[in-house]
């Protein structure tokens, strides 16, 4: 079966990215965002927040489009 690459809808990527801000280790895991840049971060990266309307989330690393490079901690 083939991976299909879904984003997490609103407004439950709204929570995703609250605890991007708040970098909630709580959340590690649970999410990765994808920046439009081509990094990705996870909950508890240390780098300035990127800005809402840069980033999707996804619920797996593997579902990462194009595979993106960390950002830079």
């Amino acid at each position: 079966m083939p991976l299909v690459l879904t984003t997490i809808d609103a407004p439950e990527s709204d929570a995703c990215y609250l605890a991007l801000k708040a970098r909630d280790a709580r959340f590690d895991g649970a999410f990765f965002a994808a920046v439009s840049t081509g990094m990705y971060c996870r909950p508890v990266c240390r780098v300035k927040t990127p800005r809402r309307e840069n980033i999707r989330f996804y619920r797996h690393a593997a579902e990462l489009p194009c595979a993106p490079r960390p950002a830079r901690s």
